[in-house]
């Protein structure tokens, strides 16, 4: 797998239908595709990949096997000034199975007074099952997402958000963590920000890894309005013993930011009794795997 993120260099391209793309969420479904084809080979970058449950329904994870959760990892767009409410709103609660273009209309998404457009996503799949595999349609679950052209300068906040409950009840041993693995870096050709939400320790049970991306590519004409995203959790911060919510949320605070590509995905690491935290080269290697997938196939 190495080879192939070191042989970005080499690939060109540019021309097609894809050449300029205008407003990113009309490419949202070929992107959320392409990592469904490739998923098992984002897995083979984690060295205790733990290949949880998808027994809830296409909306959460219910247990995910071992005491993941206790119902998580609720998926939500949203295009507004109300970041921190991490309750569940039904409005703009994404579902897995929605792998075709989804619209989410701007007045609906959480937080938001309403504005111009509507934000689009598509996933890469939720098939019920206790018994996954890396090549599973459900693994890792993912969602990707755009909010376009559309700027919103009462509302500018736009982002992805997780909520629900962690298995790892009051363990004294178990941390949330979040660490900048990417800000404002190119990676074959995209400008790439991304973070990871860990929930890790040696309570065991499985690590929740929530790997939030964002992307900007000059053929889109991206903008991130001059600010780096923000990465927020609740109800404590960062660092401390988890009780049991696993929320948080990824997103930009700027009325001129455009065709941003949000991408989300859920991996775990697991050796009992340790749940394990990837490591920052692995997630890396993730994101430039999945980012010269997308580079391959638009022809950039």
């Amino acid at each position: 797998m190495t080879l192939k993120f070191l042989a970005a260099a080499a690939s060109g391209g540019g021309g097609g239908e894809f050449s300029n793309v205008t407003d990113t969420r009309e490419i949202v479904e070929n992107i959320a595709s392409v990592l469904a084809t490739n998923r098992s080979d984002y897995w083979s970058r984690l060295s205790n990949p733990y290949f949880y449950s998808t027994d809830g329904d296409s909306t959460y994870v219910s247990d995910g096997s071992n005491d993941m959760y206790d119902s998580g990892n609720y998926t939500e767009v949203f295009v507004g000034d109300n970041a921190g409410n991490f309750s569940v709103n039904s409005d703009c609660l994404i579902s897995y199975n929605n792998t075709t273009r989804t619209n989410i209309d701007n007045t609906n998404t959480q937080g938001s007074a309403g504005g111009g457009g509507a934000y689009a996503y598509a996933c890469g799949g939720y098939s019920s099952s206790s018994n996954n595999t890396a090549s599973s349609i459900s693994m890792p679950l993912m969602v990707v997402a755009s909010a376009g052209n559309t700027t919103d300068s009462y509302q500018p906040k736009i982002g992805l958000m997780k909520s629900g409950n962690a298995g790892a009840d009051n363990h004294t041993s178990s941390y949330k963590t979040n660490r900048t693995l990417y800000n404002g870096t190119t990676v074959n050709g995209f400008t790439v920000y991304a973070s990871d939400v860990t929930i890790h320790g040696t309570h065991n049970d499985p690590s929740i890894v929530d790997l939030y991306i964002a992307l900007l590519h000059t053929n889109w004409n991206s903008s991130a309005g001059g600010v780096t995203p923000t990465v927020e959790s609740f109800p404590y911060g960062f660092g401390t013993a988890v009780t049991d919510q696993c929320s948080s949320q990824f997103y930009f605070n700027s009325a001129t930011q455009s065709n941003i590509v949000f991408i989300g995905m859920l991996f775990s690491e697991f050796n009992s009794p340790n749940s394990l935290q990837p490591t920052t080269t692995e997630l890396q290697n993730i994101i430039g795997d999945l980012t010269l997938d997308i580079k391959n196939y638009l022809g950039y």
